[in-house]
């Protein structure tokens, strides 16, 4: 809280001002503009005024009034990754490629550190191998909701927790 005391004046005066910030003024991000993702919501809007003057000339005056006002919207947040598609999450990689392009090798487990790496058979691990907690671990990821680069397949706007609108 801000206190000012002024002597009054026979003549009015005051002053009126907005400070704003909007997406439309704004250019997207080089991440969104990838993705192709639009520009997110921006909203930050600062105004006031104040105002003081007579009343009754030489008698009364009007106090100095002040009023200010924020109205605030914050970006939200895109949260780019990859997630276990719906054949990786049963064990089955065969549709698995690296962001280069190329399959990976899986291998059968334990044959890596005895020395003698044996590729799992047309990148299905067999359901013999696969553990109850690892199936229940893999249907906690989202599942798959983007087609993007690089190995990327899951895109969450995540909003700010600072946001008010």
């Amino acid at each position: 809280m801000n206190v000012v005391t002024k002597s009054g004046s026979n003549k009015w005066h005051g002053t009126a001002w907005d400070y704003l910030r909007n997406e439309v003024l704004n250019a997207n991000s080089a991440d969104n503009n990838f993705l192709g993702v639009p520009r997110p919501k921006y909203r930050y809007n600062y105004f006031g005024g104040n105002l003081g003057g007579p009343i009754k000339r030489d008698k009364l005056f009007l106090p100095f009034s002040n009023q200010e006002n924020t109205k605030v919207f914050n970006p939200s947040v895109a949260e780019q990754t990859r997630v276990p598609t719906a054949l990786e999450r049963i064990g089955d990689f065969s549709q698995t490629f690296n962001p280069d392009g190329t399959a990976p090798t899986i291998y059968m487990p334990g044959t890596q550190a005895a020395g003698s790496p044996t590729p799992v058979p047309g990148m299905k691990i067999p359901a013999s191998l696969l553990s109850p907690l690892g199936l229940a671990i893999a249907k906690t990821f989202p599942e798959p909701n983007y087609a993007g680069t690089n190995g990327i397949n899951y895109l969450n706007i995540l909003p700010n927790k600072d946001a008010a609108g």
